[in-house]
């Protein structure tokens, strides 16, 4: 008998704190988005985007924007708290928007704001947003429930293919204050009722200097990082061929001699999966080896000759040649050296096999 009591008051006392905790959630403003809007040099718009749950069972959730301005980021959330019915919470931010006009300006003041919250976890996500944040958020898409859970569906697959697979906010902090490489960010852009990936934002620091498209998204990610299973579509003979399972294994060699230089060496393995009207014997693979290895290589030296120009860093060469050779001063040669430093891009590729050929 008492045995059956104890359970009993353990089942009761258990069920009491599932609906506690229920309450709880009822009983605050999530926040999956925050992001910030330039208005102009003293003052900031923040917006944040919270899923609002229907009470009717089978009904998909809607999405609540709100939006304040002040003269710094940390003060408009503190507006924002001031229009929400419930509490807001940042424990499940998925990710932080910054518009390009305010990451001009540099967004480091705002990211550390951030970064102290103990409640974020490190995965949230950042990127630049080419337009209105706030327009972007406040607006339905039929390809996603909310426009959080597009954000970062889109974020999360990309960084598996083609983006970098480091853009997070704690990432962005210790680029910016260990690493010595310039950040980079995925650029979003609204286009009526979709949201797209425009390219990769580059930095000087925490300041946004400009962009590469997505179509050279993939070469600089074969430039920066190795990684197994991406894709890549390119021409041959006046055929287009996609090869897949693509690996890609990277090293960045300072030669440090009269004529100081520095070498990036990328072996690339993959398989041919499709390529219509043409036919595949030994010779056209080594033919297809030879032009993938050329145009990796011509795109790749394109990319670092932008680099250079626009004196950013996101590939870390300067810290590259200053882990080899460690009396140079970085700074130093970050200041001079960096935009006149010649860099070779040397590719080899092998295609190891090949799927079913149209």
């Amino acid at each position: 008998m008492k045995k059956a009591i104890v359970w009993f008051i353990f089942a009761i006392l258990l069920l009491s704190g599932n609906t506690v905790q229920k309450t709880v959630l009822e009983d605050v403003q999530l926040v999956s988005i925050y992001g910030y809007d330039y208005v102009n040099k003293n003052t900031v718009k923040g917006i944040i985007s919270s899923p609002v749950i229907p009470l009717v069972e089978n009904t998909p959730p809607k999405t609540e924007v709100f939006a304040a301005k002040a003269h710094t980021s940390k003060n408009t959330r503190q507006k924002l708290q001031g229009e929400s019915p419930e509490p807001m919470v940042l424990g499940r931010l998925e990710a932080l928007l910054y518009s390009k006009e305010i990451a001009k300006r540099g967004i480091f003041p705002m990211v550390t704001t951030m970064s102290q919250d103990p409640s974020l976890g490190r995965n949230v996500n950042l990127a630049i947003v080419d337009g209105s944040v706030e327009k972007m958020l406040d607006k339905e898409y039929p390809v996603s429930e909310t426009p959080a859970e597009y954000v970062q569906d889109l974020l999360k697959h990309n960084s598996k293919d083609i983006l970098p697979s480091y853009m997070t906010l704690h990432t962005f902090m210790d680029f910016y204050h260990d690493v010595g490489q310039d950040p980079i960010l995925p650029l979003l852009v609204q286009k009526k009722d979709r949201i797209r990936i425009k390219g990769l934002a580059l930095f000087d620091g925490d300041k946004y200097k400009g962009y590469i498209p997505y179509a050279d998204c993939f070469v600089f990610k074969i430039l920066n990082e190795s990684f197994n299973n991406g894709m890549y579509e390119f021409k041959v003979d006046g055929h287009y061929l996609t090869i897949e399972n693509l690996a890609s294994k990277v090293e960045k060699d300072f030669k440090n001699g009269n004529s100081p230089k520095m070498v990036i060496n990328i072996r690339l393995t993959g398989k041919i999966t499709d390529a219509p009207g043409m036919e595949l014997t030994n010779k056209q693979i080594k033919v297809i080896e030879d032009d993938l290895s050329h145009t990796v290589s011509k795109k790749g030296k394109s990319l670092v000759s932008k680099f250079q120009d626009m004196d950013v860093d996101p590939l870390g060469l300067v810290v590259r040649a200053g882990s080899q050779e460690r009396h140079l001063n970085k700074k130093e040669w970050e200041s001079k050296y960096y935009r006149t430093l010649p860099v070779e891009v040397k590719v080899h590729t092998e295609i190891t096999q090949s799927g079913t050929i149209q």
